[in-house]
């Protein structure tokens, strides 16, 4: 079992547990979208819940372009990243 407990990190209230970025090369179908290669994870276990603040920055950060979400395993880090790219 684990013991799971609340810590305060990151850059800001509600900015993820994982933040980075990833390095993209813009192609000629990528005119006139939005791009930012900032990405933010905010990771839970099977019953946890994003914070209010948790799920606006998410969002906040997906809106502007980048990869924002909320993740309960690997594979939804993944999937986020497909997402992102079109399923590429």
């Amino acid at each position: 079992m684990l013991n799971a407990y609340p810590i305060k990190a990151g850059l800001c209230p509600g900015s993820g547990d994982i933040i980075g970025l990833k390095s993209i090369v813009i192609t000629p179908d990528m005119v006139g979208r939005r791009v930012a290669v900032f990405g933010s994870w905010e990771v839970k276990d099977g019953t946890g819940r994003p914070s209010k603040e948790q799920a606006h920055f998410a969002g906040f950060i997906a809106d502007a372009g980048g990869i924002g979400a909320i993740i309960k395993s690997e594979a939804d880090a993944l999937e986020s990243f497909k997402a992102y790219r079109g399923g590429q």
